[in-house]
């Protein structure tokens, strides 16, 4: 199971910094509040099918869009390990690029109603 928590982080590391820009971002509002959710582009598999990232209540993985694999907790909160401070230091650059891409828009659209 290690060597497959290996894999799996480094390819959604690979998808936050190398495709942060195509990453959609969800907020999602009803009678407790709103929260937010994130998802990578679909990945095409060897077997034809399609891998994509969420970080839905942690960070997994949905072979086909069907749930296949969840970030055990340490792997994604060891403060000793470089790999898992990367990992972190990924989504949160991924989340602010989003935030401010969204933020941006939102800007654009009330300028030109103002023209």
């Amino acid at each position: 199971m290690k060597e497959i928590n290996e894999k799996y982080v480094n390819r959604i590391i690979g998808s936050l910094e190398n495709d942060k820009e195509l990453w959609e971002r969800e907020v999602m509002c009803g009678m407790d509040g709103c929260f937010v959710d994130y998802y990578s582009p679909k990945y095409p598999t060897t077997n034809e099918g399609t891998l994509s990232f969420s970080d839905r209540d942690y960070v997994s993985a949905y072979i086909d869009g069907k749930f296949a694999w969840e970030i055990p907790f340490w792997v994604y909160h060891n403060p000793f390990s470089d790999k898992s401070r990367r990992l972190r230091k990924a989504m949160n650059d991924m989340r602010v690029y989003l935030i401010e891409k969204d933020a941006q828009e939102h800007l654009e659209k009330l300028n030109k109603s103002v023209e």
